[in-house]
């Protein structure tokens, strides 16, 4: 009789030590697998920001290459007019018709365009010659 109590009792001893086991054997493999789908999420945000921030940089360059090339243009031609397109690597940037505002004052208007990333330059020229001048050079969201 004690013999069968003892076995009883250990296979009881056993199956709770195994249940105990499952239990935490599936508690770790949850923890695991939660930081494991937390790290993945936090490596594409952080893919998905790094491509943004170097867009923004591109469209941003693409829009003061453009800015420069359409002030030369001005300071060799008082006439020049803008409203061209300039595709530059994998991007483009547009110079929209310059305003002329009487004298030699100018509004200069430059979009730059990188993977659907856009960024915009507002130049308010006070003097083209003998030497050019500006009132303000400013990134804007909108003309």
């Amino acid at each position: 009789d004690i013999m069968k109590y003892c076995k009883k009792r250990n296979i009881f001893a056993e199956r709770k030590r195994a249940f105990i086991a499952l239990i935490s054997i599936l508690i770790i493999g949850a923890v695991t697998l939660s930081i494991a789908i937390s790290s993945a999420i936090l490596a594409v945000g952080q893919g998905r920001n790094g491509l943004l921030a170097q867009n923004l940089t591109e469209a941003k360059s693409l829009a003061n290459a453009c800015a420069e090339k359409a002030l030369m243009d001005l300071k060799d031609n008082e006439s020049y007019s803008g409203n061209e397109t300039i595709n530059l690597g994998s991007g483009q940037c547009q110079i929209d018709q310059i305003e002329n505002l009487g004298g030699q004052a100018r509004m200069v208007k430059i979009t730059g365009k990188a993977n659907q990333v856009t960024k915009k330059i507002e130049i308010n020229v006070n003097q083209i010659n003998p030497t050019m001048t500006f009132t303000s050079w400013l990134e804007v969201d909108n003309f």
